[in-house]
């Protein structure tokens, strides 16, 4: 936000940072947190491709298309509901092209959720720091082992 303003195609995504182990797209200032999460898993050699979705609709087809060919596993982090919000946009295009790719959800889910501060909300819905990294070293491991299989 401190950066000067730059117009942006709309339905554009862009990439964050690369990685080779697991894809995850975000939307919103969450993708603040993927990132963070980005650099500690990279300590613990998980390396995570971050994509910034920008926009839920249009969603980004090229990025969709491209994690598709690259990736068989891919969470999606949100602020905001699960059911029905960004992560099941991203289900529903790879679901209507046939795409074969496990879609991990983060984001608020579809129960009552007590008031509290933002971070104890993220925690209790599991997409603060600690959940998204536990979330992509699941993924990664479960990667490995299907893999070694």
């Amino acid at each position: 936000w401190r950066k000067p303003f730059a117009e942006i195609e709309p339905g554009t995504g862009r990439l964050i940072h690369e990685g080779t182990d697991l894809a995850i797209l975000s939307i919103g200032h969450i993708g603040n947190k993927v990132e963070e999460a980005c650099q500690h898993l990279a300590q613990e050699n998980i390396f995570i491709q971050h994509y910034d979705m920008r926009f839920i609709k249009p969603i980004d087809k090229k990025i969709l298309d491209k994690v598709a060919r690259q990736f068989r596993q891919v969470v999606t982090v949100e602020d905001g509901c699960i059911m029905g919000g960004f992560g099941s946009a991203v289900m529903e295009y790879f679901n209507d092209r046939g795409v074969q790719v496990q879609v991990h959800r983060l984001g608020i889910p579809d129960r009552f959720i007590e008031h509290g501060t933002q971070p104890e909300l993220h925690k209790e819905c599991g997409f603060d720091l600690e959940g998204i990294m536990d979330t992509a070293r699941r993924m990664v491991k479960k990667k490995l082992l299907s893999n070694a299989g």
